[in-house]
């Protein structure tokens, strides 16, 4: 693994946390809760695909 591929993924893991932060405080400032339930499934598919892209890239 390269460091350039390495700090590409703690790039992207850092927006997903950052997403993540910004459902907590969502949550804390009475959003909805289908705006809560997209941005949550947004969250999860896109930590699914960073780590998905990763594995796929340490393989080959």
């Amino acid at each position: 693994m390269r460091v350039s591929d390495l700090l590409k993924l703690v790039g992207k893991l850092f927006l997903v946390f950052v997403a993540f932060g910004l459902i907590l405080v969502g949550l804390g400032s009475g959003m909805g809760e289908v705006e809560l339930g997209i941005w949550a499934v947004l969250l999860i598919a896109a930590l699914y695909l960073t780590c998905v892209q990763h594995i796929r890239r340490v393989r080959s």
